[in-house]
């Protein structure tokens, strides 16, 4: 019963109070985004083709990606930091996928790379990890994939 009661209680609190959200301006940040991580040391907000970092998560910066923005339709699929350098991926109208890295996130090199669109991407312990619908690939950096069973 202890372990139920707060959940409870954070229910109702919830259904009571929840409908009262509304957005907080957060200064520095003027595009949407919908992901916040903190990595490498940083905040960092990013979503559609938006990506901020922040120092204390009060100031915040617009990381300039090297992005076709005319089209508006670039979307970021990953924010990641190897240890040695940052690492984004993105895709663009024509679900062409990009890998572009950066040591000090104003320099970019921009790549092509054999990502789907609608994957959901990982990096843990050296190596950049690709779940799709069917699928789940590897790869050390992030360019060059090959299946894994699952």
């Amino acid at each position: 019963m202890k372990r139920a009661l707060p959940c409870l209680l954070f229910f109702l609190s919830a259904l009571l109070y929840g409908n009262d959200w509304v957005p907080y301006p957060i200064e520095g940040v003027t595009k949407p985004v919908n992901r916040v991580d903190h990595i490498a040391g940083h905040f960092v907000a990013w979503g559609g083709d938006a990506l901020y970092v922040s120092p204390d998560g009060s100031s915040w910066t617009e990381v300039e990606l090297p992005l076709n923005h005319s089209i508006h339709q670039d979307v970021l699929t990953g924010v990641f930091h190897t240890g040695a350098e940052w690492v984004v991926f993105a895709s663009d109208r024509n679900q062409q996928a990009f890998r572009l890295s950066s040591n000090d996130l104003r320099d970019w090199e921009v790549q092509t790379t054999d990502l789907s669109p609608q994957a959901r991407l990982f990096y843990y312990k050296g190596r950049f990890f690709e779940f799709g619908a069917s699928r789940m690939r590897t790869s050390a950096d992030g360019l060059n994939w090959q299946d894994t069973a699952i």
